[in-house]
C-alpha cells in the first residue's frame, strides 16, 4: 500500500484511462488504420503509467524534508520506504517505460517518437531537482506533460498511417485530442497553483521561488480564478 502510495495508483488509473477513450472514443470511430494492436496498445499505456509513476516516487524522494512541514501523514520516503528503495524503484519505473517508448516507437513506424517518454522522464526528474522550486517553470512542466497524455495516442497509433486519403481525417482526430489536451493543460495548471498556495509554509522555509511565494497569497489566487474563468469559457 506504501508503494502504491509512493506512486499516487488512482492518478496512474485516470491517466491509463483517458488512453483508451482517446483511442476508443475519438480514433476508432473514424475508421483510420491504427499502428498498434491492442497488445501494443496496453503496452503504450504502461509505458505512459510507468514513467509518471517514476516521476511521483523521484519528486518524494526529493521533497521528503519539505513534505514533512506541510503534511507529514503523506510522507513514505524515508519512514515505510527507504530511500535507497524509492530511487531504485524510480530508476526501474522509468527505465522500463523510456525502453517500452522506443519499442512501441519502433513497432509504429517512427523510432524518433520513442524521445517523447525520455523527455518526458527527464523533465520529471529535473522538476524534481530544480523546476518545482522555481517561479512557474515547474507548474508549466507539468501542466505540459498532463497535455501529453492524450495526444501520444494519435501520435503511436496514426501518424504512421496518414496519407493523401485519410489526412483530413487525421487532422480532426489531433485537433479533438489536442482541445483535450488543452484543457488538462488548463486544470492541471490550476491544481499546481493551489499546491503551490497549500505548501505556501513549507516551500518558503526551504527557500523555494514558487508563484505563490513570488506573487503572494492574493495574486495567485486572482490568477486562480481567471484561468477558471477561461476553463469554464472553454
Amino acid at each position: 500500500m506504501d508503494y502504491l502510495k509512493l506512486i499516487r495508483f488512482p492518478n496512474l488509473v485516470i491517466i491509463a484511462l483517458i488512453q483508451y477513450l482517446v483511442k476508443w472514443c475519438l480514433i476508432v470511430p473514424f475508421g483510420i488504420p491504427i499502428s498498434l494492436g491492442p497488445v501494443d496498445f496496453l503496452l503504450l499505456v504502461c509505458s505512459t503509467v510507468l514513467v509518471a509513476a517514476g516521476g511521483y516516487a523521484i519528486n518524494d524522494y526529493f521533497d521528503m524534508q519539505v513534505d514533512e512541514i506541510n503534511d507529514a501523514s503523506k510522507v513514505v520516503v524515508g519512514k515505510s520506504i527507504k530511500r535507497r528503495e524509492a530511487i531504485i524503484f524510480h530508476f526501474i519505473l522509468s527505465g522500463l517505460g523510456v525502453v517500452l517508448g522506443f519499442y512501441l516507437a519502433f513497432k509504429a513506424g517512427n523510432i524518433n517518437f520513442g524521445l517523447l517518454h525520455l523527455m518526458a522522464a527527464g523533465l520529471l526528474w529535473f522538476y524534481s531537482t530544480q523546476f518545482k522550486r522555481q517561479f512557474l517553470i515547474g507548474n508549466l512542466v507539468i501542466s505540459f506533460l498532463s497535455a501529453l497524455v492524450p495526444l501520444m495516442v494519435p501520435v503511436f497509433l496514426i501518424t504512421a498511417n496518414i496519407s493523401a486519403d485519410n489526412l483530413y481525417t487525421a487532422k480532426i482526430i489531433f485537433y479533438l485530442a489536442a482541445v483535450y489536451g488543452g484543457f488538462a493543460w488548463l486544470t492541471t495548471l490550476m491544481r499546481e497553483i493551489i499546491k503551490d498556495l497549500e505548501d505556501l509554509q513549507g516551500d518558503s522555509s526551504m527557500g523555494f521561488q514558487t508563484l505563490a511565494i513570488s506573487w503572494g497569497e492574493k495574486k495567485a489566487k486572482n490568477l486562480l480564478a481567471s484561468l477558471l474563468v477561461l476553463t469554464l469559457l472553454g
